[in-house]
């Protein structure tokens, strides 16, 4: 019973940083929307590109990546932590099960 609180610990600790992860991402991609010149664009326009390099947004699509892969390697082991404590839940069941 102990492991099954330690997974819902765990379980609630990854849902609380990958629901922060997910408003620090609208933020990032908030900025993004505002601030990025995509170079590919402006060249098909013919627009020299020679704006400041921070409109390339390089911090903020580097930011969005990292996310993305934490938030995978949470969900990954957050299924696990949920399938690992059903199964010692129906363990549990089994063995106080006395027909």
């Amino acid at each position: 019973m102990e492991q099954i609180r330690s997974n819902l610990k765990y379980s609630l600790i990854a849902i609380f940083i990958i629901t922060g992860t997910m408003a620090l991402d609208f933020m990032t991609l908030h900025d993004i929307f505002n601030d990025y010149l995509s170079p590919d664009v402006l060249s098909r326009l013919h627009i020299a590109w020679d704006f400041p390099t921070w409109t390339a947004a390089d911090l903020e699509w580097s930011w969005i990546r990292i996310t993305f892969i934490t938030r995978l390697i949470l969900l990954a082991a957050l299924f696990f932590l949920v399938y690992q404590s059903f199964r010692m839940i129906k363990s549990l069941e089994n063995r106080n099960y006395n027909p």
